[in-house]
């Protein structure tokens, strides 16, 4: 079934209660259970990701996923079966992965009871008919190393405004940021909404050093903000330039998947942001590869004040758009309440130094996040992140023009193309 904010609500295609003009479902997840013969215990199999289910998104283009396995809850007493649980009775362990998942697949309303398995080969998983929420409970998450940012279309009120979008990332920043940081927070998407200074400028004080301090809800009452004249010290926006597009593997055609357009991407306080996907250098690859293979990952990164590691990172769905992040609005025109007004569904997960630690066997000591250098992905409490991109990205110089769909182009690419 094809998801549509837009449609008619409490419809086939929204089963929202309400209509969301433009809203679109933009989440790239799948949910696999399977069974672990070599446990024998049947385990749910969680990835969230940024590819569509296309043949040049999934072998040409540059995309992220996080994914972990997960066993079934057993009772007191009984073993997990998981060799990275730290307590025997999953009824004691944390539960806010379980039931952010939980939320966010609730605003599907798909509510019927099947078997989700054979009764000759269940695993422990009972063939009892049951709705894919009382599936997700029978599962242990207690050792998910990330947390769950989601957006879903609607006006969330007080109650649950921080559970969605930017104040969810905010939430997640000030609960599990190791520290604090001066150092400009990279963003890297693949479409830009029509973005004003103002919401970019309230968007970054709740992710920069001042997060803890800054109200979103109080200051968007405020006519004015920062502003935008000290953008290009709080955020750097990694985006390909035209020439990048034109000699990345696909063509132009790669540029397809990135479909920012000249209205949204030349407005003037965010031309001094824009830094080079890749390496001005064309024989430097980079560790992964990635830097003839047109970006559609989608990645927030916080890197440390001396550039060498990473403080958090966001990889999901969520462009840099409102639509996708949502806005603090009056519930209506004349009322002092506030909500969060999201278009979109998305999804995304939020990694950190202390999630890791939180998550996995580290002995006590601290973790680390740093960049892919090559070799192992991890080294006792360094791990390493395999980001398709330079932590200090390369600056547009005067050459370089950015990359919209909508642009007109002169110089043909490799299979000689002009559009």
């Amino acid at each position: 079934v094809q998801l549509l904010p837009s449609d008619p609500p409490n419809s086939r295609a929204n089963p929202l209660p309400v209509k969301i003009e433009y809203g679109v479902h933009h989440t790239k997840m799948f949910l696999m259970g399977y069974e672990d013969e070599e446990s024998g215990i049947s385990k749910c199999h969680v990835s969230i990701h940024t590819s569509n289910i296309l043949h040049s998104d999934a072998e040409l283009k540059s995309q992220g996923v996080y994914a972990q396995d997960f066993p079934l809850k057993v009772a007191p007493g009984k073993s997990t079966g998981n060799p990275y649980s730290k307590e025997e009775d999953a009824s004691k362990t944390p539960r806010q992965f379980e039931d952010d998942l939980v939320t966010y697949m609730e605003s599907y309303r798909y509510q019927a009871r099947q078997s989700w398995c054979s009764s000759s080969a269940s695993f422990g998983l009972s063939n009892q008919p049951m709705t894919i929420l009382q599936l997700i409970r029978a599962y242990d998450f207690s050792t998910a190393y990330c947390v769950l940012i989601p957006s879903v279309p609607g006006r969330h009120r007080a109650n649950d405004m921080h559970e969605y979008g930017y104040l969810k990332l905010r939430k997640a920043v000030i609960q599990h940021a190791r520290s604090q940081t001066n150092s400009p927070l990279l963003l890297q998407f693949s479409s830009l909404g029509s973005l004003n200074g103002k919401w970019l400028s309230q968007f970054l004080s709740c992710l920069d050093s001042s997060a803890q301090s800054f109200d979103p809800v109080t200051e968007s009452d405020k006519k004015k903000s920062k502003g935008t004249s000290d953008l290009a010290s709080r955020m750097k926006i990694v985006w390909p330039s035209v020439e990048e597009v034109r000699t990345c593997v696909e063509g132009y055609s790669g540029g397809g998947a990135i479909p920012g357009r000249t209205k949204n991407l030349e407005k003037a306080f965010l031309m001094p942001l824009y830094h080079r996907w890749s390496s001005r250098n064309p024989n430097n690859e980079g560790p992964l590869k990635t830097s003839k293979h047109a970006p559609h990952i989608k990645t927030f990164v916080q890197p440390s004040s001396d550039g060498t590691e990473i403080e958090w990172m966001l990889l999901g769905s969520h462009n840099l758009s409102i639509a996708a992040l949502g806005q603090i609005q009056k519930r209506h025109k004349d009322s002092s309440e506030k909500i969060l007004f999201i278009r979109h569904w998305e999804l995304g997960v939020f990694i950190s130094p202390r999630t890791l630690k939180q998550a996995g066997n580290y002995d006590g000591k601290d973790v680390t996040l740093v960049p892919y250098r090559g070799g192992g992905m991890s080294s006792g409490s360094e791990v390493q992140v395999p980001l398709p991109y330079d932590l200090n990205p390369t600056p547009y110089n005067n050459e370089d023009v950015t990359w919209a769909v909508d642009r007109t182009t002169f110089l043909p690419d490799r299979f000689g193309r002009i559009i």
